[in-house]
C-alpha cells in the first residue's frame, strides 16, 4: 500500500502552450511531495511538470510505517535505467523540450537522464549522491565524473576541453 502522499505530481499546461517539461526527481528518502511548491511556481511559469515517484518508494507496512522492502537493490541498478528511459519516453512524449533536475538520489537520475539523452535542454543537480564505496572517495568520484562528461561534450559538441577544441576528431590548439 501506497503512503498518501508519495503519488506523483503532473502539472500540464494547455496544448501548445508549454515552454518545456520540467522533469523533477526526489531524493531517495522523500517523494513527489518535496517539489509541491516548486511545481506549482514552474507551472505557473508557463512549463509542464512531471515529479514521479522513484521505483520502490512511497510503500508502507499494513500498520501505517514506512517500508523499504520495495526499493531498488544494488544487485539491479540497471532498474533506474529502466526508470530514467521510461520517464524520459513520457517527458518527451509532450513534443516540448525536456529539461530534468533532481535533489539527492533524484540528482543522479537527472544526470543520468541527460548523459543518456543529449536532447535534454537542461540539467540541475542539486547535492547528487556521488558515492562512498569509492577508494578514490567522493571528490575523486566527481573528478572522474566530471573529466568523462567533459571529455563527450567536447566529441559531440566541438568545446574546448584542456587547451585544445575537439573537431571532427582532429585536436586544435586553443588559445
Amino acid at each position: 500500500k501506497l503512503r498518501p502522499n508519495v503519488t506523483s505530481i503532473f502539472l500540464a499546461q494547455k496544448a501548445g502552450e508549454a515552454k518545456g517539461t520540467v522533469v523533477l526527481f526526489h531524493g531517495y528518502t522523500a517523494g513527489p511531495w518535496q517539489y509541491e511548491e516548486m511545481a506549482t511556481k514552474l507551472h505557473a511559469a508557463g512549463y509542464n511538470v512531471y515529479a514521479p515517484r522513484l521505483p520502490g518508494h512511497g510503500f508502507m507496512t499494513a500498520d501505517g510505517l514506512g517500508s523499504g522492502k520495495r526499493l531498488i537493490t544494488s544487485a539491479d541498478r540497471g532498474a533506474y535505467d529502466k526508470y530514467v528511459d521510461e520517464t524520459f519516453r513520457e517527458a518527451a512524449a509532450l513534443g516540448v523540450p525536456v529539461h530534468a533536475a533532481g535533489l539527492s538520489g533524484g540528482g543522479n537520475m537527472a544526470l543520468r537522464m541527460a548523459e543518456k539523452y543529449p536532447e535534454v535542454r537542461g540539467t540541475f543537480a542539486m547535492a547528487p549522491y556521488l558515492g562512498g564505496n569509492n577508494p578514490k572517495g567522493s571528490l575523486g568520484n566527481l573528478m572522474a565524473f566530471l573529466d568523462k562528461i567533459a571529455i563527450q561534450i567536447a566529441k559531440n559538441k566541438n568545446y574546448q576541453h584542456n587547451g585544445y577544441v575537439q573537431t571532427s576528431g582532429k585536436k586544435e590548439a586553443h588559445d
